[in-house]
């Protein structure tokens, strides 16, 4: 095993509508709703296929929320990037494997935005600094589970998928993975739990 692969959203980055929201307006009333409608499926799967941008979505939150709460749902929309915080022990994984020399890379269903601005917050810079390169959806306008997302991956970096362990917190996407070869991890928040694994599974 010498290349490991992280999924981002509730792997690296702690994908909870509701704590990025109430981060920005605290114990509002209309917080679950706001969480609910911003962060819906209705727009974070275009988002993630970059069918339509966080722009788009303010403009048709016009027609959606009450207009007495949409200024303060744009705001929340406009400091996502602010509020999505590192997993717990998640930097020390990937620290740990990187002055062991894998090779680190990021295979997520996640808008250009993420990219394009992500390296401009700390939080964000750091975690993405250790990776050796990585694919999102967004440019590509495909998501996984879709095999071809995984395909692409490992061309663009010659990965063997064999000699990969795959980190994803879907199952879904974990399926996947094993239909194009990789080994994997479903995680399920505890950064500790897979440091522990990798030492007492992958490094004997």
């Amino acid at each position: 095993m010498n290349t490991f692969i992280f999924d981002i959203g509730n792997v690296l980055l702690d994908y909870s509508p509701i704590k990025m929201v109430r981060r920005v307006i605290k114990d509002h009333p209309d917080a679950e709703y706001l969480a609910d409608t911003l962060f819906s499926r209705y727009y974070w799967a275009r988002l993630d296929l970059d069918e339509i941008t966080i722009e788009d979505e303010k403009k048709d939150l016009k027609n959606v929320v009450p207009p007495h709460l949409y200024e303060l749902a744009c705001h929340i929309l406009d400091k996502w990037l602010e509020e999505i915080t590192p997993i717990e022990g998640i930097e020390e994984v990937l620290s740990y494997l990187k002055n062991k020399g894998y090779k680190l890379y990021y295979l997520s269903n996640i808008c250009s935005q993420f990219i394009n601005e992500g390296y401009d917050y700390p939080h964000i810079k750091k975690l993405l600094n250790y990776f050796d390169g990585g694919v999102i959806s967004g440019p590509l306008h495909i998501v996984k589970p879709d095999e071809e997302i995984y395909d692409h991956l490992f061309a663009k970096y010659d990965i063997n998928p064999n000699d990969a362990l795959y980190i994803d917190d879907n199952e879904n996407n974990i399926k996947a993975g094993k239909v194009v070869g990789l080994n994997t991890y479903l995680f399920d928040g505890d950064a500790y739990k897979l440091k522990e694994y990798i030492i007492n599974n992958i490094e004997q």
